[in-house]
């Protein structure tokens, strides 16, 4: 590295930190719904694997993201 990756400034540093904090916030916000969908279907269903539960989150949520992808946020 050669430091021209580095901001030239420090509020320029301030203003790239803040973008990375609301991008985070609002991913978690997303992980979290997702995990509140996946607790309220293993409720139902314990038997359910996490991909077979990530496929009924994207499919309920009417979400983008691919379904082994919500897998690897949730938890049972």
């Amino acid at each position: 590295m050669d430091g021209d990756d580095q901001p030239t400034t420090p509020k320029q540093g301030l203003n790239f930190a803040r973008a990375n904090a609301k991008r985070v916030a609002t991913r978690a916000a997303r992980w979290d719904l997702w995990q509140s969908e996946a607790e309220a279907i293993w409720a139902q269903r314990p038997d359910l694997s996490r991909a077979a539960v990530a496929t009924l989150v994207k499919k309920r949520l009417q979400v983008s993201e691919q379904a082994d992808s919500i897998a690897r946020r949730i938890r049972k």
